[in-house]
């Protein structure tokens, strides 16, 4: 992390430098790390509060990292009235504090890296897009759209992960809210899809996009992803077997043992019983406080799609989507505890609502636009 944090720090005073006209380093700041949106967002921001250091040791570490400070503070905001709008304010709060004070995402807050921010336009995209569903409002379509236009140039497959998020969701909705006019929407898709295959849009629609659309393909894909991350050191755990590939065919018993043992690694790296590094004994205490809040938060889920599913939908299709590809592709402990950061917020709403469900019984509901009441509370 120090590397790229600094690596970061060096290309934006490079950056904007270039951007006042003045002299470079004496020194070539190398390194494909910077290349993102985000180089330029950390440029604009040094410019804003007049941070330019003339040599490449900061004047100030503060100000060099105050960015992800601001953005540590702020995500706490979109994940308070997400959780507000799922369950109630006092369920939010404990999920804001969560956000706000869990070890890893405070460590975030101190460095130079592009995850704080990743994990702010998503809770942000998130957000608007469940506004967008309860108020039918075109402002909230439009934060969506921002935050995934800065994905594209920030972490790139993050604004995939938003788009299939989005199009789940839309599915869900019309089928939770419009029941009385599926019938419409079928025979629209039936007319659409004749039409495209009439004038051949759809041929070549399913040429270039769809060829490869297949089971073997995508756990194939998967695979090769996570020899990639094999291949790149460390400390290392392996989900598939050597024979999950035969033929170019897939064993699909293999691949559901493979999905199950990488959610299984992926929720719960590090591992206490087999802590081998000092950056893992460093992370103990975070990982046990993450070990206490897992009972709740699966208290939560059960509780979320039993009785606000309407409310929450959004939020647990993005842990699904996000959850399953990373647990199916990872194979490095340290990318994976870094990578579960960009879920573990959403968890943390979960986690609240358990904490509450178990401690108090029924949970009364501020937001209550979607359903009359929650036959929970009895009213």
């Amino acid at each position: 992390i120090t590397p790229d944090s600094r690596l970061y720090f060096l290309r934006a005073l490079s950056n904007l430098r270039i951007w006042l006209g003045q002299d470079q380093f004496s020194f070539q700041v190398e390194g494909n790390v910077g290349e993102n949106g985000y180089l330029y967002i950390l440029s604009f921001y040094y410019y804003l509060i007049n941070f330019l250091p003339q040599v490449a040791n900061p004047v100030s570490l503060f100000s060099e990292k105050l960015i992800n400070c601001l953005i540590g503070v702020l995500l706490a905001i979109p994940i308070f009235y997400i959780s507000k709008d799922i369950f109630n304010r006092k369920i939010a709060k404990v999920a804001s504090f969560l956000v706000i004070f869990y070890p890893s995402l405070m460590l975030w807050s101190i460095t130079n890296m592009r995850e704080p921010i990743n994990i702010l336009l998503v809770s942000l995209g998130i957000f608007s897009m469940m506004r967008f569903f309860k108020y039918k409002k075109f402002g909230y379509l439009i934060v969506t759209g921002l935050s995934l236009l800065l994905l594209i140039s920030i972490k790139k497959y993050f604004f995939f992960f938003m788009l299939l998020v989005g199009g789940v969701s839309s599915v869900i909705f019309i089928f939770l809210y419009y029941k009385n006019q599926i019938s419409r929407l079928i025979i629209a898709l039936i007319m659409i899809t004749l039409f495209l295959n009439f004038t051949g849009i759809g041929n070549k629609i399913k040429t270039r996009f769809l060829a490869n659309a297949n089971f073997d393909y995508i756990a194939q894909r998967l695979h090769t992803e996570n020899v990639g991350f094999l291949s790149e050191g460390g400390v290392l755990y392996r989900i598939y077997d050597d024979d999950f590939i035969v033929n170019e065919k897939v064993n699909k018993i293999k691949f559901i043992k493979a999905f199950t043992k990488g959610c299984f690694y992926f929720i719960l790296v590090p591992l206490l019983w087999k802590i081998s590094t000092l950056s893992q004994l460093l992370a103990c205490p975070q990982t046990i406080i993450w070990y206490c809040l897992l009972p709740f938060t699966l208290i939560g889920l059960i509780f979320a799609i039993r009785y606000r599913f309407k409310e929450s939908f959004v939020v647990l299709v993005y842990l699904l989507t996000v959850t399953a590809q990373f647990a199916l592709v990872e194979a490095n402990v340290g990318t994976a505890m870094r990578h579960r950061d960009m879920v573990i917020v959403f968890y943390f709403i979960f986690a609240a609502a358990g904490l509450f469900k178990l401690c108090k019984g029924d949970l009364m509901f501020e937001n209550s636009s979607f359903i009359a009441r929650d036959k929970i509370t009895g009213e």
